[in-house]
């Protein structure tokens, strides 16, 4: 036989109470943190790490960091499914999930489809885009970019 639901003989006392419900509240912190950190966490699933390891791909830290500011980036903007070029490497990301599903050394993205994507991104890092200044001057006839006369130059003649 089932027996009857019986009161506590003795209450509990209001600073165990508090204590209990303090303890408590600390645990669910600590909790909900830890579920927050893993949530901005960045994942690569095992098809990415093996193909990663495959190519001989080690990505630095640099470009670990443009892969997550490019994943906030498309997480505000909305997409779910996207590709992002790098310089070194191609990924397809799972936004939602936050996880890197395939990567790919660039060289090998001519000849690859990429379906099911909602959104791309293309990411060189700033220090390694060619300026203006640095990229070498074409050859028209001896002259540099800089040297060549455009329609705008105005050239001394004397008489």
């Amino acid at each position: 036989m089932i027996s009857p639901i019986q009161a506590l003989s003795t209450p509990l006392a209001p600073s165990a109470a508090k204590g209990t419900a303090s303890a408590g509240s600390a645990k669910f912190t600590t909790v909900f943190e830890t579920a927050l950190r893993q949530a901005e966490e960045l994942k690569f699933s095992a098809h990415a790490r093996q193909r990663l390891e495959e190519r001989g791909i080690e990505l630095e830290e640099a470009e670990l960091a443009q892969i997550r500011e490019a994943m906030e980036s498309l997480e505000a903007k909305g997409a779910r499914s996207s590709l992002l070029v790098l310089e070194r490497v191609a990924l397809v990301l799972n936004v939602p999930k936050r996880t890197v599903i395939t990567a790919m050394a660039t060289g090998e993205t001519g000849q690859n489809v990429f379906t099911n994507i909602d959104s791309a991104v293309v990411a060189f890092a700033a220090t390694t885009r060619q300026t203006e200044n640095q990229r070498p001057a074409p050859d028209w006839g001896g002259l540099r970019a800089a040297d060549r006369p455009t329609r705008h130059t105005v050239q001394e003649t004397t008489l």
